[in-house]
């Protein structure tokens, strides 16, 4: 579900994924599904998968400089808008 008047209306976004957890930054969604990490600049209309990881993603956190990505083995994080990782 989106909202963006605290929950007074709400959209619900669909996608055939199955998201973990979600984020935004500014105007762009990140979720997470499994390994990957998605964004969406058009309010959840299209997804663009950025990223796949080692393993499931337990959960994830995004600002302006850095997405970061919690795994079981692992902490991955991205410094350049999610086109690498480093653990």
């Amino acid at each position: 579900m989106r909202t963006s008047d605290a929950f007074t209306k709400t959209m619900a976004i669909k996608t055939v994924l199955k998201w973990s957890s979600i984020e935004i930054e500014g105007s762009t969604l990140y979720a997470s599904s499994g390994k990957s990490i998605y964004c969406s600049t058009d309010n959840g209309k299209s997804w663009k998968k950025i990223a796949t990881l080692t393993s499931d993603i337990s959960s994830f956190s995004v600002n302006a400089n850095i997405i970061a990505a919690v795994t079981s083995s692992a902490i991955f994080v991205s410094r350049d808008g999610g086109k690498s990782f480093n653990s």
